[in-house]
């Protein structure tokens, strides 16, 4: 089965909200009325959202000067795309003043991805655009034959989204699914899908869902695909129940959709665009010398940590300034100093506010410590630490705890293994669980966020949490 996506977003500023969405249009058509009349048109889409929607509670109005159209789209099967805007006589004068070509309020796009910017609002007009998307007749009766050639059940799905943001962020999808198949045969069977966007790695992600089955709130429900899952049950109008896709995917970071919106309609398609990985800044301070020798421990260590925390598809990458303190004046009273010296530790080598600060000492009476809680945790780093102990003091600054003793399951012994980052004194440690890389991306103590390296919504989950809004943190997969 061949797909096809065609994609435009909305993007305005506002404040942050958790992200929804709904399914506004499901549609089959068979190939040949999409020949006699080679045109999609879903109908007009209001730009924006009210203020109650997207930005409920917040002081004063939208800045609709702010707010930007991304319209993109770029398909074979595309022959021109046309955008007809609702909108008052100075923003028609804003468009054509933007370069776009206007007839009347019909806006012509160009293939590729174009942006309009500057909407301002009315109190008796909602600005609106409609999307008409011309079909290239030729490329379709191509796509027709090779069906009828290859398999006569098959179809193509076009899929549309209307992406909203504030500020980046996205807050809103809203999809329009379209599915063509051959006249003559009844139409192909439906299934709700997720699509992945933008897998940088390529690899086979792990999907979790919260939905409403048939049979009543489902929790995690574990999917992997590397771009597109096909559910197999329908998913449906959420009714009290929690409602999320998260996906967890190396080279790129956890993503999180809240309240994607599911209809009762099967065959809806729901997309998550996966992000670059968050960057986190370490300063890295060499007390311990000769300070080649030790930069290239710490290098080794931070490689580690990178290789760990990517692999394991926590969705954070390093990046690391070093700074030479072997021969500050101040070094050799605190080489074998730990935490009760973490303020002079901050005013006598040096501290960088809104990064993770790591001292790299000879004995301060343990492997490694990660002292306090952001915004001005400290890692000690000892002269004696392996390979994975940066790793481990790091994840106590993204709020892991020591998983040691953790039995959550009821079951006789340990819920993680020896080889997980943080269990305490342990050797060889090479796993992260997705259920950890959950509480470093969302829990408010966390560096990501305490830094504002990460700025979505948080929620606090404990080590023992189970159920609801936090995955277990022994979920590994």
């Amino acid at each position: 089965m061949k797909k096809i996506i065609f994609l435009f977003g909305l993007l305005f500023f506002s404040i942050h909200q958790e992200m929804n969405s709904q399914s506004y249009f499901i549609r089959r058509i068979c190939f040949d009325d999409l020949l006699l009349n080679p045109v999609l048109d879903p109908g007009r889409i209001p730009v924006g959202c009210e203020m109650i929607d997207c930005c409920p509670g917040c002081p004063g109005p939208i800045d609709w000067k702010r707010f930007e159209v991304e319209l993109i789209w770029d398909n074979e099967i595309f022959s021109s795309a046309q955008f007809k805007v609702n909108v008052n006589e100075s923003i028609l004068a804003r468009l054509k003043s933007q370069g776009f070509e206007m007839n009347q309020q019909v806006l012509n796009i160009k293939k590729g991805k174009s942006n309009v910017t500057g909407f301002d609002a009315e109190p008796d007009q909602v600005p609106t655009i409609s999307p008409i998307i011309n079909i290239d007749k030729e490329q379709l009766k191509k796509m027709k034959e090779k069906l009828m050639a290859e398999d006569k059940s098959g179809d193509v799905s076009i899929t549309f989204s209307i992406i909203q943001k504030i500020d980046g962020k996205i807050i809103s999808i809203k999809d329009f699914n379209y599915w063509i198949y051959l006249c003559g045969f009844n139409p192909p069977g439906l299934v709700d899908r997720v699509r992945l966007l933008n897998n940088d790695g390529g690899d086979v992600s792990l999907i979790m869902l919260d939905s409403r089955l048939s049979t009543g709130c489902r929790d995690d429900e574990e999917r992997n695909a590397a771009s597109q899952s096909n559910l197999p049950a329908n998913h449906l109008l959420r009714n009290g129940c929690n409602e999320e896709i998260i996906v967890f995917s190396r080279d790129d970071r956890m993503s999180i959709r809240q309240n994607p919106g599911w209809s009762n309609l099967i065959g809806d398609l729901r997309t998550v665009d996966l992000l670059p990985m968050y960057v986190v800044r370490l300063n890295v301070w060499i007390m311990q010398g000769p300070f080649a020798t030790t930069r290239t421990r710490a290098t080794n260590d931070i490689n580690r940590a990178n290789q760990l925390y990517n692999t394991q598809r926590c969705g954070v990458q390093f990046v690391t300034t070093f700074h030479d303190a072997t021969n500050d004046p101040q070094t050799n009273g605190l080489l074998d100093a730990d935490c009760g010296s973490r303020t002079q530790f901050i005013n006598n080598i040096g501290f960088v506010a809104n990064t993770l600060n790591i001292y790299y000492l000879d004995d301060p009476n343990a492997r490694g410590w990660e002292c306090s809680n952001p915004p001005g945790n400290i890692i000690l780093i000892s002269s004696f630490a392996d390979n994975e102990s940066l790793a481990h003091e790091i994840g106590h600054a993204f709020s892991l705890g020591h998983t040691n003793n953790i039995n959550v399951d009821g079951i006789t012994g340990n819920d993680f293994p020896a080889t997980n980052l943080m269990i305490t004194g342990g050797t060889g440690r090479n796993s992260i669980t997705e259920g950890q890389c959950f509480r470093c991306n969302l829990n408010p103590t966390s560096s990501l966020n305490a830094y504002g390296i990460r700025t979505g919504a948080t929620r606090t989950c404990t080590d023992t949490d189970l159920t609801g809004p936090c995955l277990p943190q022994e979920l590994n997969r």
